[in-house]
């Protein structure tokens, strides 16, 4: 059943970064991420593109999703110039409100990571 479900289901979210992550940069412009979203390379449409400036150890700014691009051209200071909105770069996209993204280390393990979050909802 487990095999079943992740085969029809995109599971970008459980292994980030495998396939290779697809980024662009904070000044890509939101038409760029929706050629990107959409299948702008041979592997086809994915669920989500990391926002990133590409350097080795720098943060993730955020993750964009069609959602978000829908939702940030659908503002009301976007619907006035949709073309404006679609030149607007990704950094103007992630201030309207940044998805919480957080960078793990690649020898990190899943049972470490929910130990760390049940102590934290102990704390809360």
């Amino acid at each position: 059943m487990a095999v079943r479900l992740l085969q029809t289901h995109d599971v970008s979210d459980l292994c980030i970064g495998k396939p290779p992550l697809r980024w662009l940069p904070p000044s890509s412009t939101v038409a760029d991420a929706i050629a990107e979203l959409v299948g702008g390379s041979s592997r086809g449409p994915d669920a989500a593109v990391a926002v990133w400036d590409g350097k080795e150890g720098s943060d993730v700014a955020g993750r964009v999703c069609m959602a978000d691009v829908l939702l940030f051209l659908c503002a009301d200071g976007n619907l006035a110039s949709p073309a404006a909105a679609l030149q607007a770069s990704l950094s103007d996209l992630l201030a309207a409100g940044a998805p919480p993204v957080r960078r793990i280390e690649p020898d990190a393990r899943l049972h470490v990571y929910l130990a760390w979050t049940d102590m934290c909802a102990v704390s809360d």
